[in-house]
């Protein structure tokens, strides 16, 4: 079972994750580090934030979903990050804390990966790749 029971202690490896946050070397939410063999072919857009104790790819999934997928879903985040958005993962993130555990949101999942993919085939920025998308939808 993916929860974490309430009685359970924040893990010590956290702590200096919290001092990077008050110190100002990370964000509370943002795209989590990565492992060095998970770490994407473009570096770029994911060193352009600061990695964060929480992220999109964490209440996307979590442990559930594959390095691409934490890629693709990080991508979007970077692209699309607001404070209500900001807002919405630390209420999905203290939710899935105390009471659901890790579950997959397949639809911004597919989301994420296909606007990822389409960007890079037709190499177009995102945004412009999102647009086409939303048009090529909407035409359907």
């Amino acid at each position: 079972d993916g929860r974490r029971r309430v009685e359970d202690p924040v893990a010590l490896d956290e702590l200096p994750q919290l001092w990077n946050i008050i110190s100002g070397d990370m964000s509370s939410v943002g795209p989590r580090p990565l492992l060095p063999a998970d770490q994407p072919d473009d570096l770029e857009l994911r060193l352009m934030v600061r990695p964060g104790l929480t992220g999109w790819a964490q209440v996307c999934g979590g442990k559930l979903i594959s390095a691409d997928e934490k890629n693709a879903l990080d991508a979007w985040y970077i692209r699309h990050a607001s404070l209500w958005l900001d807002l919405k993962i630390i209420g999905r993130t203290i939710w899935m804390l105390s009471v659901t555990g890790d579950r997959r949101n397949e639809k911004a999942i597919s989301i994420a990966l296909l606007v990822h993919s389409y960007s890079e085939v037709v190499d177009l920025p995102h945004s412009t790749a999102e647009q086409a998308l939303d048009g090529a939808s909407a035409s359907s």
